[in-house]
C-alpha cells in the first residue's frame, strides 16, 4: 500500500516569466492503482503539502463521482478551509473539453492569470497529474503567450509523462489564438524563394537551425546540402508547414505559432562547405547535444546520430560509462557472500540518487534477508553505481523492505562502476524487473547466480 508517508506528494514546477504553475495526483487518493499498488493517502497531510507549496489557487479537473470513487468527496471544502482558493472545473478521465466547460473556464481564467501575473502559485490535479492536468496547464501557458510547441516542452521538462492526449491536444489547437490565425495567415510567411545554383555552391554540405524570432533561440537543427532535394532543406520545412496545417509534429506546430505572431521563423546556416555527409552529421549531432545540455527546449525528436554510442556524457556518468567488466577473480575478497544486483535505472531516471535508489523499496523473503555479510549493488544500464554492506531490513509495508547500510568496507566500493552486464542481460529473472543474488568462488572462477534464472 501506498501511502503520503512511503510517498509525499510530489509537486513538478513550471517556472514562468511570472508565478508559478503546479501539477501533481489528486491529493488524498485513495484506492487501486492502474500502475501497481494500491492508494491509502491521507488528504490532511497532502494538503499541508499544498500548503507549504505555497499554492494560491488549486484546480480540480476531477469529476464529482470521481472524487467519491476515489475517497476524497470533500476535498473542495479541506482546500477552501486552509485558506487556499479552490477552482472546480471537471472534465471526464481520458476526455476533453466541451463547451460548457470553455465556458466555465472563460468565466474563470482571468482570476488564474491574475494571480501569475502577481508572482503566484498555481497548482493543477488531476487523478494522476499526466493528462488532464497537462492539458490545463498548456492552456493556461499558450493564453500567457506561450507557443504551444514550447508549452507542451515545458510540461514534459517539468513532469516525466505528462502529456494531453491527442484529442485533447485537438481541443488546445482550436482555443489557441495563434493557431486559428495562422489558417488565414501562414502563406504570407517564410514565402521564400529556392536556393539557385550559386548559393548551393556557396554552401556546399551545411547544417542550419531555425530559430523562434522573439527569443532567439533555435528549435530545430538540421543538415541540407549535397544533391537533388538535399540543397533545399531549410527551406522545405516551411513547404512542409504550409501542406500540413494540422500535422500533429513539435517542429510544425512551432513554425504555425511562430506565423500565428505574424512573424517569419529566422533560419541561419550554422556551418557550411563540409567536407562530407559525416563530418555534417557529427556537427548536427554536437549541436543538438550542446544546445540541449544547454537547457535549450529542441523540437528535434532524436537526438544526434550517434548519441547512443558517441554523443553527450554527463560529468557524473562518465566513469560508469567506460566502467570495466565485472571479474570475479578481482573480488575473491568477498568470495562467500550474497550479493544482491537490483536494477535502479528506474530510481535514477526519476532524480534519485544511486545509493538512495540501492536502499529502494524491495520485495525480499525472509530467508534472504536473513543472510548475514550480504552486499547489494544498485546497477543502472548494467553498470554498479552504488555498492553498500547490508546491516538489517526495515519494513515498507507488508511486501516491500528497505536496506539498512552496514559500514563502509575498501572491497566493497571496488564493486563500483563494473560492468555486470554479461550477468544481467541474458537473465530471465532480470528482464522481468526482479533482483538477481550471485556469490563469487573462493577461486574466483565466476561468479554464480544463486537466486534467480541459473546459468548453464
Amino acid at each position: 500500500m501506498r501511502t503520503s508517508q512511503t510517498h509525499p506528494l510530489r509537486i513538478d514546477a513550471i517556472t514562468l516569466d511570472a508565478g508559478l504553475i503546479g501539477l501533481t495526483f489528486a491529493p488524498g487518493k485513495r484506492g487501486p492503482s492502474a500502475l501497481g499498488t494500491a492508494w491509502d493517502r491521507s488528504l490532511q497531510d497532502d494538503l499541508d503539502a499544498v500548503a507549504a507549496w505555497g499554492a494560491d489557487r488549486v484546480i480540480t479537473l476531477l469529476e464529482t463521482d470521481e472524487m467519491a470513487v476515489l475517497g476524497i468527496p470533500d476535498l473542495g471544502r479541506e482546500i477552501a478551509a486552509r485558506g487556499i482558493g479552490w477552482l472546480h472545473l471537471p472534465i471526464p478521465d481520458g476526455g476533453a473539453p466541451d463547451q460548457e466547460w470553455t465556458a466555465a473556464w472563460q468565466s474563470t481564467s482571468d482570476e488564474v492569470h491574475t494571480v501569475l501575473t502577481n508572482g503566484g502559485r498555481i497548482l493543477i490535479h488531476c487523478r494522476g497529474g499526466l493528462e488532464r492536468a497537462a492539458m490545463m496547464a498548456c492552456l493556461i501557458l499558450a493564453e500567457r503567450g506561450y507557443p504551444l510547441a514550447v508549452a507542451l516542452n515545458r510540461i514534459a521538462g517539468a513532469r516525466n509523462g505528462a502529456a494531453p492526449l491527442d484529442h485533447q491536444m485537438r481541443y488546445l489547437l482550436s482555443q489557441t489564438a495563434a493557431h486559428l490565425k495562422k489558417r488565414t495567415t501562414m502563406t504570407n510567411f517564410n514565402d521564400e524563394k529556392d536556393f539557385d545554383g550559386n548559393i548551393n555552391e556557396y554552401l556546399g554540405l551545411y547544417v542550419y537551425g531555425l530559430f523562434d524570432p522573439d527569443t532567439g533561440l533555435p528549435f530545430y537543427i538540421g543538415k541540407g546540402g549535397g544533391n537533388g532535394a538535399g540543397n533545399q532543406r531549410v527551406l522545405h520545412h516551411f513547404v512542409e508547414a504550409r501542406a500540413k496545417p494540422d500535422a500533429e509534429s513539435a517542429k510544425i506546430r512551432m513554425i504555425h505559432d511562430i506565423w500565428g505572431r505574424q512573424r517569419d521563423v529566422d533560419w541561419k546556416i550554422l556551418r557550411r562547405k563540409l567536407a562530407s555527409e559525416a563530418e555534417a552529421t557529427v556537427v548536427e549531432a554536437t549541436l543538438i547535444d550542446a544546445l540541449r545540455a544547454s537547457g535549450v527546449e529542441l523540437t528535434n525528436i532524436q537526438g544526434g546520430h550517434g548519441a547512443k554510442d558517441c554523443g553527450l556524457v554527463e560529468r557524473d556518468d562518465l566513469y560508469a560509462r567506460a566502467a570495466l567488466g565485472f571479474n570475479a577473480v578481482d573480488h575473491t575478497a568477498l568470495a562467500g557472500r550474497d550479493i544482491f544486483l537490483f536494477n535502479i535505472r528506474n530510481a535514477m531516471s526519476a532524480g534519485a540518487n544511486p545509493v538512495d535508489a540501492t536502499l529502494g523499496n524491495w520485495k525480499v523473503s525472509k530467508n534472504w534477508r536473513e543472510k548475514v555479510g550480504a552486499i547489494a549493488i544498485g546497477l543502472n544500464e548494467g553498470v554498479s553505481r552504488s555498492a553498500v554492506v547490508i546491516d538489517s531490513w526495515e519494513a515498507v509495508d507488508q511486501e516491500r523492505w528497505k536496506i539498512v547500510p552496514g559500514p563502509i568496507m575498501p572491497e566493497v566500493d571496488e564493486l563500483l562502476n563494473r560492468n555486470f552486464q554479461s550477468i544481467v542481460n541474458s537473465n530471465g529473472f532480470w528482464k522481468f524487473g526482479r533482483h538477481l543474488i550471485i556469490t563469487i568462488p573462493a577461486d574466483g572462477s565466476g561468479a554464480r547466480v544463486i537466486f534467480g534464472q541459473k546459468q548453464t
